[in-house]
């Protein structure tokens, strides 16, 4: 219970700081994709349909985020800001909790403090715990993780129909999450079980992964009676990305890293280490004066005399290797997209992270036979981290989103007399509140058909767009060129500058420049 409180509290603290922020303050610390997010939410409550601007479908997002915050803005009629990132957070506050309380459980040995204490190590990295301000779908998909784990382990008295809701929660929160239990289903497969605890991991795990197929068939039904696709947009067109970007599978491996190198890690990874040289060294000098029964004597309950789920060594060291299987696997995933990685793409290997460093660690700490008192003192070490965690959390991930707001608020008091389309379009509809074109294609389900043919020149004339703003470098750079789908140059020669929009920090840019609107010519005839 202490480790949930620990993360809990952390988390709240997080958002309650968070909110109190000036707006140019919280916009620099929430990525543009969690205002297509709030777009797409505000719309769907006003219309009942999914739609970025008013003009085009989109499938482009997850659902169980989606609705959630659509539900909100449907209650709460024109939802400020504030009210969304309460929303957002407390709901990222209760399932952080939850999802600690079940890791610490399945991590948790006979005799040991310490080793649950992983769970607070990385889920208040900073990494981690800034995910719970971002008004991104992180806390669910860290929430379906632990569930997932907690529901296929022998004695978690969770019956057949639940894990497959489980499933289901799972795909709903983040629509690649069957990748979990393929992982977990491989592992079982090849760490040693006893006999019948394999057979009913197995199954639990074959109908956890059927709750998740079925949940995401149902979704995709849903996407195509709308949009008359089968796949997302956002997935065809970060396939289309990968097609035309370098391998990314290093900046995935630094992604993990990022985590492992947090304070916190650190300093639990360095007490583990303390213990076990000091446990060590004990039973070393006890065994040398024949003091061996005094110190192999268990200080809990045998192991098998525990109704806890993952009681067992063997089960302790599935959910230990299964852990380590799934980073490995969501990395290779991810990297082999070859898409630039985003900080909430690691909450898809958050808890298998900290189940795999806990049992490791538990693994250690049982043989050092380390006493309660030192592992109590080590624990409340991990926890003053947390504070130390959370001021380096506070770093601003997106300067340059200070001056995408200026453009936002700029674009609302001077209207231009036709459309307008962006890229980056999530913050500056948002705030303008007005319809902007997507034109990276997430939330957009048109772009697909015009990038795919190098033609998103003739998506201008199609949709009659009169403006793009944006950064420069958007339609500078060769590579954000092919990714975009205008390589050719047809679009680049229709652009003129009609206004250079004050930045509100000059000093924050991205792609070398400050947001620009720019007219779009007529095509030469």
């Amino acid at each position: 219970m202490l480790v949930a409180l620990s993360v809990g509290l952390a988390a709240l603290v997080r958002i309650v700081w968070f909110v109190d922020l000036p707006l140019i303050e919280q916009v620099i610390r929430i990525p543009d994709d969690a205002f297509y997010y709030l777009v797409l939410a505000r719309n769907f409550a006003e219309s009942g349909s999914w739609t970025f601007d008013h003009m085009s479908t989109t499938s482009g997002f997850h659902p169980l985020h989606a609705f959630y915050l659509a539900l909100v803005s449907a209650i709460s009629g024109a939802a400020e800001f504030s009210t969304m990132l309460w929303a957002s957070g407390l709901a990222a506050v209760v399932a952080m909790s939850w999802a600690a309380y079940l890791c610490a459980q399945m991590v948790s040995r006979s005799g040991q403090t310490f080793a649950p204490f992983a769970v607070v190590a990385v889920l208040t990295a900073p990494l981690v715990l800034m995910q719970t301000s971002t008004v991104m779908e992180s806390p669910w998909v860290i929430l379906a993780g632990a569930l997932c784990y907690r529901s296929v382990l022998p004695k978690s008295r969770v019956s057949f129909a639940a894990v497959a809701l489980i499933g289901a929660f799972g795909s709903l929160a983040r629509t690649d999450f069957g990748l979990l239990p393929v992982t977990m289903f491989v592992t079982a497969c090849v760490v040693p079980l006893a006999p019948a605890v394999r057979k009913e991991i197995q199954l639990r795990l074959v109908v956890l992964l059927a709750g998740a197929t079925v949940a995401l068939a149902l979704f995709l039904f849903y996407v195509h009676g709308y949009s008359g696709h089968w796949l997302q947009s956002s997935a065809r067109m970060k396939s289309l990305w990968g097609d035309t970007a370098d391998s990314a599978l290093q900046n995935y491996v630094l992604l993990l890293f990022v985590v492992l190198g947090s304070r916190s890690v650190i300093v639990f990874a360095g007490a583990g280490l303390i213990q076990f040289v000091v446990g060590g060294a004990r039973r070393l000098l006890a065994r040398s004066s024949g003091e061996v029964a005094a110190v192999d004597q268990p200080t809990g309950a045998r192991e098998d005399e525990t109704d806890a789920p993952g009681s067992s060594a063997g089960t302790r060291s599935f959910v230990g290797v299964s852990g380590a299987v799934a980073v490995l696997g969501y990395i290779v995933f991810f990297g082999l997209q070859n898409l630039a990685p985003q900080t909430w793409y690691s909450a898809a290997f958050v808890v298998p992270l900290s189940l795999a460093i806990g049992v490791t660690t538990g693994a250690f700490l049982s043989y050092a036979r380390v006493g309660r008192a030192l592992q109590g003192g080590f624990a409340a070490l991990i926890v003053v981290t947390c504070i130390l965690s959370f001021a380096e959390s506070q770093y601003p991930r997106f300067p340059h989103q200070a001056n995408m707001l200026g453009a936002a608020l700029w674009l609302k008091e001077n209207p231009p007399g036709a459309r307008v389309a962006a890229f980056n379009a999530g913050l500056l509809s948002y705030f303008s509140e007005r319809d902007v074109v997507n034109l990276d294609g997430l939330v957009n389900d048109d772009i697909y058909g015009y990038a795919s043919r190098d033609a998103l020149s003739d998506y201008f004339d199609d949709r009659e767009i009169g403006y793009l703003l944006d950064y420069p470098g958007m339609w500078e750079q060769p590579s954000l060129q092919r990714r975009g789908g205008f390589s050719g140059g047809d679009l680049n020669k229709r652009l003129r500058v009609h206004q250079r929009i004050a930045p509100l920090i000059p000093r924050a840019r991205w792609l070398r420049g400050h947001p620009v609107l720019m007219k779009v010519e007529s095509p030469p005839s």
